[in-house]
């Protein structure tokens, strides 16, 4: 077994992309978090945790650069890809 490449946060309120970009990137060799809202993706994000987080523009309750917003508060160094 290889060690992993790094971790990605993937953020969506879409089941099936949320699954794809999970498949695709543990094909890669990225340990893979999935998040359904921005909420959890907060409750669960960390400085230095991940490497990216990719997000959808459009989630419950809040949109994407509002976690974009938050996760550079917390991390200005964070890379954040929003989809």
């Amino acid at each position: 077994m290889t060690a992993a490449q790094g971790r990605i946060l993937v953020v969506d309120d879409d089941a099936g992309i949320r699954e794809l970009l999970e498949l695709l990137l543990r094909r890669e060799g990225y340990e893979v978090d999935l998040c359904v809202s921005a909420e959890e993706a907060l409750d669960r994000y960390a400085p230095g945790r991940y490497e990216v987080v990719l997000e959808d523009l459009r989630l419950p309750k809040a949109d994407g650069i509002r976690l974009l917003r938050e996760v550079r508060g917390r991390d200005p160094e964070a890379v954040v890809v929003i989809m």
